[in-house]
């Protein structure tokens, strides 16, 4: 093995040990790395890494000041992670214009078969809002229409967004769309936003008044859906579990009483759903993503 080739071997190495979760083994490796070449590509792609593997260990700051160190020293097609991972940092601490400026930046300088694109989009529509990040996401859904994991993420969001928006007709027919095209995924990431698109279904049916058919809704969702599947599957299905409960009150009562108990039990639902919605339901985030380049940014 040449000189040359060797700092390529140590990095290759801290890929493998923070695949495995080694992340103190990785980060030294790394160290070494950073003090045996002087090649842009090597340098930015170990930094790159360590920023990531700050970031599992919760090391925020640590992490967002490598960013900084790899945007001012290096090309810009080398820091389109970085951009990423600041960028999403700023939009989760309530600073949308940074992250705004982090995303149309990494935009401009990615080409366009860069993996992080995909995610720069969906990051950029959580920051817009409003029509112009619906678009956004029809846009995204069609762009990768292949790729299933991103665009049940560009629909569901999209769904969620009508639902923010009290758009609830156009909301209803974007999740069954998501329910009916992704049906019988296997994938992890596409089956929890079938599930987000169920549970919205049933929402938004309660929010047409359309109790039993909401509550078939839910009923759906528990006999597709498994809460062992993840954590954020989980505490979707506690939501719904709550939704569902009520949900089975009111309709017995529809059943036997008049429109003002009705009315006066849909309004003890609501009250549960905007709990709910607080403390369980699933977050609309930025996709997970690797901070590095590669053909598989671990999605």
């Amino acid at each position: 093995m040449s000189d040359s080739e060797y700092p390529y071997t140590l990095l290759g190495e801290a890929e493998r040990l923070e695949e495995d979760g080694r992340l103190y083994e990785a980060l030294s490796l790394l160290e070494r790395v950073l003090t045996l070449g002087d090649e842009d590509e090597l340098l930015a792609a170990a930094l790159t890494l360590k920023a990531h593997v700050l970031a599992d260990l919760d090391r925020t700051s640590e992490a967002l000041a490598v960013c900084d160190e790899l945007i001012e020293r290096f090309d810009p097609l080398l820091t389109l992670y970085a951009r990423y991972y600041r960028a999403h940092v700023a939009f989760d601490t309530s600073r949308p214009g940074e992250a705004l400026a982090d995303v149309d930046a990494l935009l401009h300088h990615a080409g366009p078969d860069e993996p992080v694109i995909a995610d720069a989009l969906l990051l950029k529509a959580l920051i817009l809002k409003g029509d112009d990040a619906l678009a956004l996401y029809d846009e995204v859904a069609e762009r990768y229409a292949e790729d299933h994991s991103t665009a049940s993420t560009a629909l569901a969001w999209k769904a969620e967004l009508l639902g923010d928006l009290k758009r609830y007709d156009q909301g209803l027919a974007v999740a069954r769309n998501v329910i009916a095209r992704f049906d019988g995924a296997t994938d992890p990431d596409v089956r929890l936003r079938v599930a987000s698109a169920q549970a919205r279904t049933g929402y938004f049916l309660e929010r047409k008044r359309r109790w039993p058919e909401a509550l078939a809704a839910y009923n759906g969702l528990f006999e597709s859906f498994r809460a062992e599947e993840s954590e954020s599957m989980a505490a979707l299905l506690g939501w719904a579990a709550e939704q569902r409960t009520a949900l089975r009150v009111l309709v017995g009562i529809q059943r036997h009483a008049g429109p003002i108990r009705v009315g006066v039990a849909a309004l003890l639902i609501f009250t549960v759903f905007r709990t709910g919605r607080r403390r369980d339901r699933e977050r609309r985030r930025p996709m997970a993503i690797r901070l590095r380049p590669g053909p598989d940014p671990g999605r």
